[in-house]
């Protein structure tokens, strides 16, 4: 497979793309914010797995020169914050705004959007969305999802979005014990409804595992006939599982 740059390398999903891909010898860059408190850490993390660290400011000018020197095939996007992390930055006398869906999770896609664009480089998005994205969708979170969708679709360039359900793990840098419980309970209730007719709806709701989803995130990245697609989390299943 050819070259991948990965954004929110460091995240649940992200570094799992970073290693599978480094893996099967694709040259593959993993971004680290410059002004991350790990960014040694992350560095030689990455190092040993035979990616590239880098550490491009997200800023429109390096990122349109990064992409215009390195050139990669497939642009995968990982990036989103999360409510406790809005908490921790208030809390920390941050502005929490800096750690907001509006600054994250679509002002830093777009950034990477329009940094493709300026640097006239038509390399394939792929974007970890979520599940229930809609243009009617409650809630911000889905909300600023489904504009950062319409930015990916209007921009011209190739792209997959990948609709992910929850995603679960023990290995979160920022534990989410409610959340992981909430994936249980909500698991079971959905095996539950499969039982009595509900197996379509388990299907596309029931939690993920991190590495399976990076799995199908790197087949459908690559895969022609996804281009242009939005993949939803039962095809994701069905896509990691082709690779059993």
């Amino acid at each position: 497979m050819s070259a991948a740059f990965v954004f929110g390398a460091t995240g649940h999903v992200g570094r799992r793309i970073v290693e599978q891909l480094a893996a099967s010898k694709t040259e593959v860059l993993a971004h680290i914010r410059p002004d991350s408190p790990r960014l040694m850490e992350w560095v030689q993390r990455f190092r040993d797995t035979g990616a590239l660290p880098d550490s491009t400011p997200f800023e429109l000018a390096a990122l349109a020169k990064r992409f215009e020197l390195v050139r990669p095939q497939v642009v995968f996007c990982t990036i989103g914050t999360t409510r406790t992390r809005m908490k921790l930055a208030a809390e920390r006398g941050e502005n929490e705004e800096h750690q907001s869906y509006e600054e994250v999770d679509f002002g830093l896609t777009k950034l990477l959007v329009d940094a493709l664009i300026q640097a006239d480089h038509k390399a394939r998005f792929v974007y970890l969305s979520s599940a229930g994205t809609s243009e009617g969708a409650f809630g911000a979170y889905l909300q600023t999802r489904w504009r950062a969708e319409q930015v990916i679709k209007n921009s011209g360039l190739p792209y997959t979005l990948a609709r992910a359900s929850i995603i679960r793990g023990p290995d979160r840098d920022d534990k989410r014990p409610l959340e992981e419980l909430g994936a249980t309970a909500s698991d079971f209730l959905l095996q539950v409804a499969a039982l009595v007719g509900g197996k379509t709806i388990r299907n596309r709701y029931r939690s993920h595992d991190p590495g399976e989803l990076a799995k199908a995130m790197i087949r459908i990245g690559y895969d022609p006939e996804c281009e242009n697609k939005v993949i939803e989390a039962d095809e994701l299943r069905g896509s990691a599982e082709k690779d059993k």
